[in-house]
């Protein structure tokens, strides 16, 4: 683990009524290394239940991945965990 103390982070990404599903599916896309099927899976539980969690692990990588996802207009949250 790296980062202050050794404390995790989660990026989640939440559903946006206004952008589309292949929109948010090509960002995803071009931002991360997940699958085809990965991306589907997260697109499907976001837009299903609200939200998914894209990513757990240091700060530094998930403000960086929120950050990127924002610039495309995504919403997407970082929580600390416990």
């Amino acid at each position: 683990m790296s980062g202050a103390a050794g404390k995790q982070w989660r990026v989640v990404m939440h559903n946006c009524p206004v952008l589309v599903y292949g929109y948010v599916f090509s960002v995803l896309l071009e931002l991360t290394e997940f699958t085809r099927k990965e991306i589907t899976g997260f697109v499907n539980e976001a837009h299903n239940f609200g939200s998914c969690e894209l990513y757990t692990g240091d700060k530094e990588q998930a403000w960086l991945l929120a950050e990127r996802l924002h610039g495309y207009g995504i919403i997407a949250t970082l929580q600390e965990l416990p």
